[in-house]
């Protein structure tokens, strides 16, 4: 009777366990396919010189300090705004824009440089010019503007800024971040093998006795 009693403790504590277990699971590969989407979808971009956006949408690393800071030269200027600071390794998440109406002073987007570098700063500027519309941009911890682009070269608006993600997908893009990609997808099949495995040998056992 004694060891009855025990082996019912264990089963109640088993399934106490189980349902924690496939949160904690489910939760880990919810990260997991979060993270892999976010590479899949900035590789594309990447590749295809920033062409690309899945439902308008993009994401983009931050590789400069142009934006972490507000240099004393603009203090005035953005003295009435809720200044957001985007550090490098910053991921940050961008919306089209439908027309080149819709850009507003003060504004945060990408656009992409003549020699192929996406750049993320402040609008300072619009104008029209010729026939031809035109954004002036400038980091807010820089001293002077950039140089005027046209609408055509702009990729989106900044809605959200995620820190150090991009770190992750930087990472991920190097031959150490794939493998360990490899590595991991492994040991989670493995793990998940080894504890069916387990829960079957438990069933057997309890069939027996």
């Amino acid at each position: 009777m004694g060891f009855k009693g025990k082996e019912k403790n264990i089963d109640k504590n088993t399934n106490k366990k189980g349902p924690f277990k496939i949160i904690l699971s489910i939760i880990g590969w919810a990260l997991f396919g979060i993270i892999c989407t976010i590479f899949v979808m900035n590789q594309i971009d990447l590749r295809n010189g920033y062409q690309t956006s899945i439902f308008g949408y993009r994401a983009s690393i931050v590789v400069s300090e142009s934006m972490s800071r507000v240099d004393a030269s603009n203090q005035e200027r953005l003295k009435d705004i809720d200044v957001l600071s985007i550090q490098i390794n910053d991921l940050i998440i961008t919306k089209n824009y439908d027309s080149f109406e819709e850009i507003q002073v003060n504004e945060i987007l990408t656009y992409l440089r003549s020699d192929g570098q996406l750049v993320c700063h402040r609008v300072i500027d619009t104008y029209e010019s010729d026939g031809y519309n035109y954004v002036v941009t400038q980091g807010d911890a820089n001293t002077q503007p950039d140089f005027p682009v046209q609408y055509e070269a702009v990729r989106g608006q900044v809605i959200k800024v995620i820190p150090k993600v991009g770190g992750v997908v930087r990472f991920l893009r190097s031959g150490f971040g794939l493998g360990g990609i490899c590595f991991t997808v492994f040991f989670i099949c493995l793990g998940s093998y080894i504890s069916k495995q387990d829960d079957k040998k438990s069933g057997n056992i309890k069939n027996e006795k």
